[in-house]
C-alpha cells in the first residue's frame, strides 16, 4: 500500500498548482516559478542536461527562469506550461505531434509554440 508523504522541500513554499505525469510531477509556485521531480526520461521535465535521471526532491525548472508561469500540465511523456503572457512552452517526447510543432527528436529544453492561440 502506498501512502502520501510530506515533501520537506515544499514546507515554506506557496504552491499554486500541481500536475502529475506518469512518473514525474510539476508544480507552479505563487511567484510563477516551476519545480519538478520524478523521472526526467524523454526530456519531460525540461532540465536540459539531466535526461534519464530520477529526482526524489524538487528541482527548479531553470530553463524557464525568465518566464512567469501561470499554469502547467504534465502528460505521460511530455509537459506544457502557460506563461503569464499567454505563451505555451512544451517539452518532452514529440510522438504524434503532441508538442505542437514539427520535431522528430526529444525536446529537453522548453520551446515556445509559435503558432499558439493567445490566452
Amino acid at each position: 500500500m502506498l501512502f502520501p508523504i510530506f515533501i520537506e522541500d515544499l514546507k515554506n513554499v506557496k504552491v499554486e498548482e500541481v500536475s502529475l505525469g506518469s512518473n514525474h510531477t510539476l508544480c507552479v509556485l505563487r511567484n510563477g516559478k516551476v519545480l519538478c521531480w520524478g523521472s526526467s526520461k524523454d526530456g519531460k521535465m525540461g532540465l536540459e542536461t539531466a535526461n534519464d535521471r530520477n529526482f526524489l526532491t524538487p528541482k527548479d525548472l531553470i530553463t524557464l527562469d525568465k518566464e512567469k508561469i501561470f499554469q502547467i500540465c504534465a502528460g505521460p511523456f511530455h509537459s506544457m506550461t502557460l506563461t503569464e503572457n499567454g505563451q505555451i512552452y512544451t517539452f518532452g517526447h514529440p510522438k504524434d505531434g503532441k508538442l505542437g510543432y514539427e520535431e522528430a527528436k526529444i525536446v529537453s529544453i522548453p520551446r515556445v509554440i509559435s503558432e499558439s492561440p493567445c490566452f
